[in-house]
């Protein structure tokens, strides 16, 4: 079993701020995100979040954890999406630094968003004008020349 908080510790320290260089907007996003699962999985597992390991964070959990964020939070898809973004970028960070996770991380960075591919960024008016065939570059093309598409 391999403690969490050391490394997320060290990937926000190390690689965030130090090797990325990432923006001061992105390590709160990202310690936002990390700051929610924590407490999820916690309570899910009726652990403390220093009791937390590595192996804690698999593929269902990481799911149940975006769905929850959806479901029983209100988070926009867009949100969550940032939340899967900052749980990917750790998980790609844990890769190369702790190989002995390679197991139980690897279903994480396969699967953490199947079946939920596309979802969220083409709605309302949109995925109508996509439906219906309007729009595209001609259409814009074709009222913008005013020929009415002759």
């Amino acid at each position: 079993m391999t403690p969490l908080a050391p490394v997320v510790a060290a990937f926000f320290r190390k690689n965030l701020a130090a090797e990325k260089g990432v923006s001061k907007n992105t390590i709160a996003s990202y310690s936002y995100a990390f700051k929610f699962l924590c407490r999820y999985v916690s309570a899910r597992l009726g652990k403390t979040p220093s009791e937390l390991s590595l192996e804690d964070l698999d593929a269902r959990v990481i799911r149940d954890f975006l769905e929850h964020l959806e479901q029983e939070c209100g988070n926009t898809p867009r949100t969550r999406n940032l939340r899967l973004s900052a749980i990917r970028s750790f998980m790609k960070y844990v890769e190369y630094e702790v190989p002995s996770a390679l197991a139980s991380i690897s279903t994480v960075l396969g699967s953490a968003n199947a079946g939920e591919r596309g979802r969220g960024w083409l709605a309302g008016a949109g995925l109508w004008m996509v439906r219906a065939g309007v729009g595209g570059a001609s259409y814009g093309r074709t009222r913008a020349l005013g020929s009415g598409g002759r």
